[in-house]
């Protein structure tokens, strides 16, 4: 499950930081940190996770580093696109040590 979840965090952020760079705004730093909620008895498969993203850059803008991660998680990221349609993913965005509110990404297919 951790393996998982951590190809779920990389996938997601390459998209983020290519999206990003292509328009011209690339991150100085990006972390990811994934949080992962189990069903209970066996199996237990996941059934929520939450990706807590924490990004720097003098340019980016709050709306476009949102936009990206919103874009990757719905529509890019491949591991997502393995997973479950029915398990909710959440994220958050830290951006310049400014916190957001918690977002549910976007339907599968664009946003």
């Amino acid at each position: 499950m951790d393996t998982m979840l951590c190809a779920l965090g990389t996938c997601a952020a390459s998209d983020v930081v290519l999206i990003l760079e292509k328009s011209r705004t690339p991150p100085a730093t990006l972390e990811v940190e994934v949080v992962g909620t189990r069903s209970e008895g066996t199996p237990r498969p996941l059934r929520h996770a939450l990706l807590e993203w924490r990004l720097t850059g003098d340019r980016i803008e709050r709306a476009a580093a949102e936009r990206a991660i919103d874009l990757s998680i719905a529509k890019y990221c491949s591991v997502r696109d393995s997973l479950d349609r029915a398990i909710p993913i959440e994220w958050t965005l830290e951006l310049n040590g400014a916190r957001g509110t918690t977002r549910r990404s976007g339907a599968r297919g664009g946003s």
